[in-house]
């Protein structure tokens, strides 16, 4: 997960810090971080947002959770592959048909991929499905 905006939103939830925050740009530095986050600690009468003098979440605790965010990231985006291959094949488990060992087999080996596969993202956040060794489906 390369965009700074929710490793900084991920650390905050895992830190359990309520407040939301606004962040101009993308930090990419401690100081950039520094100067762009700011946090918001309440409202004025006219509804407009306070913003507090402290940073919530330092940098430091962004980098710290950005791995396990971003290994989050990753499961979540070959859960969501996973499922729309096993949707794909949901025709071959109706009630009136029954499925080949092969079929069977294949279904399972998607269920338990999150189990095995180290999943990685592509420049893009996006699952790279070469990261995966998915099972072959069967005619």
């Amino acid at each position: 997960m390369k965009d700074a905006i929710n490793k900084i939103e991920y650390a905050r939830k895992k830190l359990g810090i309520p407040n939301q925050f606004l962040c101009r740009d993308n930090p990419q530095t401690k100081k950039q971080f520094n100067k762009d986050v700011k946090w918001i600690v309440g409202e004025d009468k006219d509804g407009n947002a306070v913003y507090g003098d402290t940073q919530l979440v330092t940098w430091e605790q962004v980098q710290e959770l950005a791995e396990e965010a971003s290994a989050k990231w990753a499961l979540n985006k070959l859960r969501e592959e996973r499922d729309r291959r096993l949707a794909e094949t949901d025709w071959w488990a109706v009630a009136d048909r029954t499925m080949t060992p092969a079929q069977t087999a294949y279904r399972q080996a998607l269920r338990d991929i999150t189990n095995t596969a180290q999943p990685e993202l592509d420049w893009n956040d996006q699952l790279d499905l070469t990261s995966v060794d998915w099972p072959i489906k069967p005619q």
